[in-house]
This record gives C-alpha cells, structure tokens and sequence, in this order.
C-alpha cells in the first residue's frame, strides 16, 4: 500500500510540473501575442500621421454639444440594447460548455462569458485575457480548459461575423472605395462557402477523412453561435444608433452594416476595443452623420458597451468564483468517503480520476 501511495504521489508531481508547463506555455504565448500589437500600434499610427489635418480640423465645442444632446430615453435604450448584447455573447460560453461537456452550470457559464468578453475587449488581446478570466471564475476548467474555452468562443464568434459580414455587403450599399459589384461578389462567395460547410456537416459524406467529420460542428451549433451572433452585432450597432441625433437621417440597416464592417477592422488590427480602426471605418461609410455627431455618438457608445460592463465584469473578477463554480470531478472529489475497511481506497481511487 505504501508504494502505491508513493507512485500515486509520483504521478501528482508529474501532473503538476505538466500544469506548470502549460502555464508557463501560456504565458510564452501572451507575450508573443503582445509582439503582434507592434503591427495594429503603427497602422493606427499611420492613418493618425495622414489624417491628421481631417481630425485636427474636428470642432471638440460641438462634439462636445452632441454629446451633451444625448437624452435620457437614448441613454436608457442603449442600455437595454448593451444587456441584450452581453446575455447573448454568455450564450456563446453556455454552448461551448454543453458541446465540451465541461459539467458547468449554464448560468454559471452566461456570467463567467459576459464577464470575459467585458474585461477581454475593453483590456484588449481578448482572447488571452478572456482566458485568464474564465479561469479566475471557473478554476475547476484548469487554464488549458480555459483557453479551450476562449478559444473556440473567439474562433465561432469570427466565423458568425464573417458571415453577417457577407450578408451586410450583399444586401446593403456603402460608400466604399470598391465597386459594388465587386463586394457583393464577395459576400455571396463566403456566403457560399459558409453554405458548403453547412452542408457537409448535415450529409457528412464518408469520402472526407474522418477527422476532419468528427471536428465539423453539427448544423444545430452553427445555427446557435449565427443566431447569437446576430443578436449581439444587432443589440450592440443598436447601441450606437440609438445614440446618434436625429439629425443625422441614417436607416437603422445602414448603421448596422457599417457598424459591422468597423467592427471586423477593430478586429482584424486587434486593439483593444477596436480604438482607432473603429472609428475611422465609421467615419469613412458613415459621412452623412457628420463627423462631430458621430464621435459624440462613438463616444456615448464606448460608455455604454465598454466602460459600464468593464466595471461590472472588473467587479466580479475581484469577487472571485462562486461557491457553485465547481466542475463535476471536483463534486465528485468531495463526495469521496474513506471507507471503514479499506482507508487509502478513497485516495488512491481519487488520484487515478485525476491522473
């Protein structure tokens, strides 16, 4: 019995050192990932160096007198708007938990995925910080769980945009620096390619290797992240609307659409909160709101949909997790009770689970 406690005590120096190195590999990773901010700092560097005469020219008096126009019934619809975007970007956590089958509650797994998302796109690098947030509430995921989760999130949540995206640039017209053909066209081809995946993973067809067919996600989960993905784009381009003076004159599906477009180059150039690209994609396919009116309603925006829940997700970060935040081996663990005729049963039983 005392060897194999001492084998059992090997293997738990072994999983530690392992879990060491992941989070030492996950640390490596995040200051690689910081290395690439150099490349979106001098873009928006540059689109500073050259616009610099257009944003020195901007009058900070009536911008200022925009936002001071903003009225109490805007205010409260775009927080409306900002809550129904946060519960559905939770939505994504709840359905990677039930597809990974990680045992969380799904309340427990919207919360921890508003959390995430608010503090991840405020702080920027979204998914790393994402990561580490999640593992802070949820520490029975582990940090690889972790970054699992984020990163499926990340990639499902690009994926659904893409495809907004293309359903954007078919059906609405925008002032941009490209023929209207041209985006359409490249709408309807990823249209069409979301479409092939769709189909392949309905059929399955027994010619493709069965990796790939065991790592298609089904059709009901492709359904889900587009369907939360266009209530969050909806709810949060709702935000910004709402907020603009009805002077400005623009149609609800124009705003959208811009709004998503900017939204992708925030992304693409990864800064945090999109700061910079944003803004100047709006400008660019939204110049009849007026330059003034538009950063007063961006400004209005970013209160609403970034500082507000940045300081509700930075609450429940310094809060910690929640007594429920277990994971199903760590119940399990707790409901392990020596038993009278064999003591180290328990233990040893409960060191296998976890190896």
């Amino acid at each position: 019995m005392r060897q194999a406690e001492r084998l059992v005590r090997s293997d738990a120096g072994v999983a530690a050192g392992a879990d060491a190195a992941v989070a030492a590999g996950a640390v490596f990773d995040a200051r690689r990932i910081a290395l690439r901010q150099a490349a979106p700092i001098a873009v928006i560097g540059l689109l500073l160096w050259f616009g610099w005469d257009r944003i020195a020219g901007l009058d900070t008096a009536r911008i200022a007198e925009a936002l001071g126009a903003v009225g109490p019934v805007q205010w409260f619809a775009g927080l409306v708007f900002t809550a129904a975007s946060f519960w559905a970007v939770g939505r994504y956590d709840a359905v990677v938990h039930r597809l990974a089958g990680t045992g969380v509650a799904e309340a427990q797994a919207v919360r921890t995925g508003a959390a995430a998302i608010a503090v991840g796109q405020t702080l920027g690098l979204g998914t790393v910080t994402g990561a580490f947030v999640r593992w802070r509430l949820l520490p029975g995921l582990g940090l690889a769980g972790a970054v699992r989760v984020s990163l499926a999130v990340s990639l499902s949540f690009l994926v659904a945009w893409a495809v907004l995206a293309a359903v954007a640039l078919v059906l609405v017209p925008l002032p941009l620096p490209v023929a209207p053909w041209v985006l359409r066209a490249c709408g309807g081809a990823v249209l069409a390619v979301a479409a092939g995946f769709a189909g392949l993973s309905l059929l399955r067809p027994r010619w493709l290797p069965a990796r790939l067919v065991a790592a298609l996600p089904s059709l009901r989960a492709m359904g889900a992240f587009l369907g939360l993905a266009a209530l969050d784009t909806f709810a949060a381009g709702s935000v910004l609307w709402v907020l603009m003076p009805d002077s400005a004159g623009l149609a609800p599906a124009e705003v959208l659409a811009a709004y998503l477009l900017a939204l992708g180059a925030g992304l693409i150039l990864t800064t945090p909160g999109g700061v910079g690209p944003f803004e100047v994609a709006l400008i660019a396919m939204l110049p009849a709101a007026g330059e003034e009116q538009l950063l007063a309603a961006i400004i209005a925006y970013r209160a609403l949909y970034y500082a507000l829940p940045a300081v509700v997700g930075g609450i429940a970060l310094l809060r910690g997790p929640a007594p429920a935040a277990r994971s199903v081996r760590q119940a399990a663990r707790a409901g392990l009770e020596p038993l009278a005729t064999a003591p180290h049963l328990p233990f040893l039983l409960d060191a296998v689970i976890e190896h």
